[in-house]
């Protein structure tokens, strides 16, 4: 016979938004448990390239104001938690960088600065004097602007909240849903080896990304069509200074640079590429040296990975802020950016009821295996 824990909220995914939401509702005392299947980050926020936009990105290329504005507080909140005078306190995650560059490609002459000004952003923008350019962007045309987005390590951050909630995450997989004859949940079985245990939440969050769709028919969350949108990255490995930051072309994003540093002289540069076409690496390798003009290359190896975004349709090609769906007890939720976490946080713990249980259901799962953290996608076994 299975055994029965009351708790207060089950959260089911552990990626960036399931993890950070865990944290919140320990810190605000709710009874919380988050199971995950596969590693943590596994997916969307592994692949994910770490910038904390600020919506700069955004309002160059032409996106609503709605968008821009689900963007523009989310640095600073990131900031205070890196810094540790906030929590989370996520001090002990890895930094790519303090700041990120932005340029355009075959701009002439120094009327980036005056954009970012008339966007409002002259605050968070700088122009930086041809001399003090790093060495990729040294000879790019027109103004190249630092921005106060930082860009972090994806797998540092999942680290550190895993750390700080371990007793609160489970290796498990969901394997039966109990409903009322609507929908309301009233129990959920999950299942480690030969090991199962049936949880009674008074409320259920599902943070899983692309998992949702199936976990939603399971817990009856009526949901419009969940879109998978597929993004190719492209992994350039050798001796390659830091590089973070974005070239914009028309309305696009010609080249999305950030860097992980594997040694001294060894560096992976990811790179996202809106205009790149098939064959993805041929062409995404093209419109990366075109943003780059003049930048001495040096001998590199280039290689790919795919990742799907999943979110809800919206009135635009993509949508503009984060996205949930509520059924009775169950909420569906998906961040649909990674700097985008603490907010999706904020407005899930607005719908909750209070706590309500005072047992503490960790104590039930010490013997339990935790998941590990995902590794990068150019570190998985082929």
């Amino acid at each position: 016979m299975d055994s029965t824990h009351e708790l207060d909220v089950l959260v089911i995914g552990g990626g960036i938004a399931g993890l950070w939401l865990l944290d919140e509702l320990r810190r605000a005392g709710y009874s919380a448990l988050l199971v995950e299947k596969n590693a943590l980050g596994t997916g969307q926020t592994a692949a994910s390239q770490g910038i904390l936009h600020g919506g700069f990105k955004h309002a160059l290329t032409g996106r609503r104001d709605r968008h821009v504005s689900a963007f523009q507080h989310m640095p600073a909140v990131w900031k205070e938690c890196l810094a540790g005078r906030r929590e989370p306190d996520l001090s002990r995650a890895a930094l790519r960088g303090d700041h990120c560059l932005c340029w355009r490609a075959n701009s002439v002459g120094g009327v980036f600065g005056l954009m970012a000004a008339r966007l409002g952003f002259s605050a968070q923008t700088a122009v930086i004097p041809r001399e003090e350019r790093p060495l990729p962007v040294k000879n790019c045309h027109g103004d190249v602007l630092r921005l106060n987005e930082q860009v972090v390590d994806p797998t540092s951050v999942v680290q550190v909240f895993a750390e700080r909630n371990l007793r609160h995450i489970v290796h498990a997989e969901v394997v039966s849903v109990r409903r009322t004859g609507g929908a309301r949940v009233t129990g959920v079985s999950i299942q480690q080896g030969t090991v199962t245990a049936l949880l009674r939440p008074r409320t259920t969050i599902l943070t899983a990304g692309e998992g949702n769709a199936e976990l939603g028919d399971d817990f009856g969350v009526a949901t419009p069509v969940m879109k998978r949108l597929p993004l190719s990255i492209m992994v350039v490995r050798g001796p390659l200074p830091d590089m973070n930051g974005f070239c914009i072309d028309g309305t696009r994003a010609k080249a999305v640079i950030t860097t992980h540093r594997e040694g001294p002289d060894a560096a992976v540069w990811q790179v996202a590429c809106e205009r790149a076409t098939d064959p993805f690496q041929k062409s995404a390798w093209r419109e990366l040296q075109d943003s780059l003009s003049g930048y001495p290359w040096p001998d590199v190896t280039l290689d790919a990975y795919r990742v799907n975004r999943a979110e809800l349709p919206s009135s635009g090609t993509r949508a503009d802020d984060v996205q949930m769906q509520e059924q009775d007890n169950v909420i569906a939720a998906w961040p649909t950016k990674f700097v985008l976490a603490p907010r999706l946080a904020e407005r899930i713990m607005r719908r909750l009821p209070p706590p309500g249980i005072r047992a503490d259901v960790t104590t039930e799962f010490r013997d339990w295996r935790r998941p590990d953290v995902a590794v990068f996608p150019w570190q998985r076994s082929p």
